[in-house]
C-alpha cells in the first residue's frame, strides 16, 4: 500500500499546481484504476479537484453536458471499483468525497449517471 500512498501524495501535488496543464491532470486518472483504501483516498481526492476546481456540479447536470476532462473522470471513476472500496467494503470517504463534486456517490450509480439513468447523487 506504501506506493499507493506515494501515487496519492503525488496526485495531490499535480492538483496543487496548474489545473487547466493536461500533464498533471493525467496522472490522477491513469493512478484512479490501481488504488484503494485510506492511504489511496488522494488520488481521486486530487482528480477531482482539477476537473472541478472552484465548485461541485449543480444537481441537474448530465453527463453529456460535462466537459472532456470530466466525462474521462466520470468514466474512470465508473469503471474503477476498486477505487470505492476500503478492504473490500464499500468506503464511505470515497463515496462522500465525490459526492461533494455533485456527482453520484457509488460506483453503480456512477454507471448509471454516464449512461444517462437519472439516480440521486447528493447525500440524503
Amino acid at each position: 500500500m506504501a506506493c499507493a500512498a506515494a501515487a496519492g501524495y503525488a496526485a495531490l501535488g499535480a492538483a496543487a499546481g496548474d489545473a487547466g496543464a493536461d500533464d498533471t491532470s493525467t496522472a490522477p486518472l491513469t493512478s484512479l484504476p490501481d488504488v484503494s483504501g485510506t492511504e489511496a483516498l488522494p488520488v481521486p481526492q486530487a482528480a477531482l479537484r482539477l476537473a472541478f476546481p472552484g465548485r461541485a456540479l449543480p444537481e441537474e447536470t448530465r453527463f453529456a453536458s460535462l466537459d472532456g476532462r470530466r466525462r474521462r473522470l466520470v468514466r474512470v471513476l465508473a469503471k474503477s471499483p476498486g477505487t470505492w472500496l476500503l478492504d473490500g467494503r464499500p468506503f464511505g470517504n470515497v463515496g462522500t468525497l465525490v459526492r461533494s463534486y455533485g456527482l453520484p456517490g457509488d460506483v453503480d450509480a456512477m454507471a448509471a449517471y454516464m449512461a444517462g439513468t437519472p439516480s440521486p447523487r447528493r447525500t440524503r
